[in-house]
């Protein structure tokens, strides 16, 4: 089971890294979008909604899958955050991404955007051990400063490539969680 959960792990963190890349090409090789919300008005907007449900789903099998290795805890509890739940609630917010478009509400879909990048960078920096600390700050860190200098000052970084910072930061956590290197347990 636990190279099950390697590999899953590993391919949540390439699709987080490739999601800007199959959202270009699925644009035809437009240049890129102001951020990636705004593919949601691309002609081929399926593969918007595609992609990010997939997303949503990985993250919401990973979060399951952990807990069903540690069954029997629940959302109050603190295992439930340890173990992986965080992935489940962040699976959800990539839902009301999508299901709160940018072009028709853009004030919840900017919500559970903020709530899931805030959100990862978060579970990253907080759940894991004391022994990984420096290198899960950086990780969250990086992730937040990126977002937030597009916030302080636009002209630096547009929302696109801080997005997409972000999810390269959380896919590199996934990836060296899933090889051992950083350990959540």
């Amino acid at each position: 089971m636990k190279n099950y959960i390697q590999k899953l792990e590993i391919l949540l963190a390439v699709f987080c890294i490739l999601i800007p890349i199959f959202l270009k090409i699925a644009d035809g090789w437009k240049p890129f979008k102001p951020s990636i919300s705004h593919y949601v008005l691309m002609e081929n907007r399926h593969v918007f909604g595609m992609v990010i449900t997939i997303a949503a789903m990985l993250f919401i099998y990973n979060g399951a899958i952990q807990l069903t290795l540690h069954s029997g805890y629940t959302i109050v509890t603190g295992k439930f955050w340890k173990n992986h739940g965080y992935n489940i609630i962040l699976g959800l917010f990539l839902f009301g991404v999508l299901l709160f478009p940018l072009n028709t509400h853009p004030k919840l879909h900017y919500f559970f955007a903020v709530l899931f990048f805030v959100g990862a960078a978060l579970s990253i920096a907080f759940f894991g051990d004391n022994h990984d600390k420096v290198v899960r700050y950086t990780i969250a860190v990086t992730s937040i400063i990126a977002l937030g200098i597009h916030i302080l000052k636009p002209s630096i970084i547009n929302m696109f490539w801080a997005e997409w910072i972000a999810l390269f930061v959380v896919g590199i956590h996934f990836i060296l969680e899933a090889k051992g290197i950083i350990s959540f347990t």
